[in-house]
């Protein structure tokens, strides 16, 4: 005999529960996944908006994705300068290659202490922009540079904070460090730029403004060589990775800087390096969401 059996009260109400649980979930996941990509699709802008709006304005830029196979030490070949001639050499003991989710794009470079890029002595602009990508595996006690042009510019890790210095005209060496520290073991962008006629140098990290300083004369140099993981002697060693390296005759804006951040994020969210909800959080701390 069969027997057929309504719902009760009880269970009427918990598989109710249930279903409108369901419900709020698919409908958050389906809210952050439009959000998340709505946000990529702004990032993806990026790549299209620097040649627009700064068309003069590029100088170098390694991205070292050479042919040389993940694992192995890098060749001249994985250090051309995608835009211009200056193109690095590696030091006997080079960098190695790494590629996949161990960069932001491409491929990258691994520095151990003890290697370093000579790019020579090239790029010696009025005004000038670095921006880079780098993933420290130190705190940095002892300082090391990432892109330095001695005398000239630099870009450091020290003491866990990320610092710029520049030479000028009036004998004074100009530093800003920045007031807060990198994110440890990932990855981090910075910005330097100089305006050589307002004479303000200005420290972005992770697409904050996170110092600044009025530098009392033009930038001056000499014959040292730019270094990509060291200073021109091969002191002040990097250790960690290093991607997407750029160098600027002009200066970026704010917001052109927040961009640059952002396309990063983009290419580690699309790579598997961070999660969405990593992605979001980063987002809205240099929004000053958070």
């Amino acid at each position: 005999m069969k027997y057929n059996k309504g719902f009760s009260l009880v269970e009427m109400v918990v598989v109710t529960g249930i279903v409108a649980l369901l419900s709020t979930i698919l409908y958050v996941n389906f809210s952050n996944d439009s959000k998340y990509e709505a946000d990529l699709t702004k990032a993806r802008a990026f790549a299209v908006s620097i040649p627009l709006s700064m068309p003069t304005a590029f100088v170098s830029e390694w991205k070292f994705d050479g042919p040389t196979a993940a694992g192995s030490p890098a060749v001249a070949a994985d250090l051309k300068d995608t835009w211009s001639a200056n193109d690095g050499t590696p030091s006997t003991t080079a960098p190695t290659i790494r590629e996949g989710k161990d960069c932001v794009s491409g491929k990258c470079l691994e520095f151990n202490g003890s290697n370093y890029v000579n790019i020579g002595d090239v790029i010696e602009p009025s005004s000038i922009t670095i921006s880079l990508w780098f993933y420290p595996t130190t705190d940095g006690a002892t300082a090391q540079a990432l892109v330095e042009k001695t005398v000239g510019y630099s870009i450091r890790f020290n003491n866990n904070r990320v610092r710029s210095v520049l030479n000028a005209s009036d004998g004074w060496h100009y530093y800003v460090t920045s007031s807060k520290a990198p994110y440890a073991n990932k990855w981090n962008h910075v910005v330097m730029t100089y305006n050589h006629i307002s004479g303000v140098n200005t420290l972005y990290l992770n697409g904050d403004n996170v110092g600044s300083v009025t530098v009392g004369g033009a930038l001056v140099y000499n014959t040292y060589a730019l270094r990509i993981g060291s200073a021109y002697n091969a002191t002040l060693p990097f250790t960690g990775k290093l991607d997407d390296i750029n160098i600027y005759k002009e200066v970026m804006s704010v917001g052109q800087v927040k961009d640059s951040y952002h396309a990063g994020l983009d290419n580690l969210y699309n790579n598997g390096v961070i999660t969405g909800e990593e992605y979001q959080d980063r987002r809205s701390v240099y929004l000053g969401e958070k």
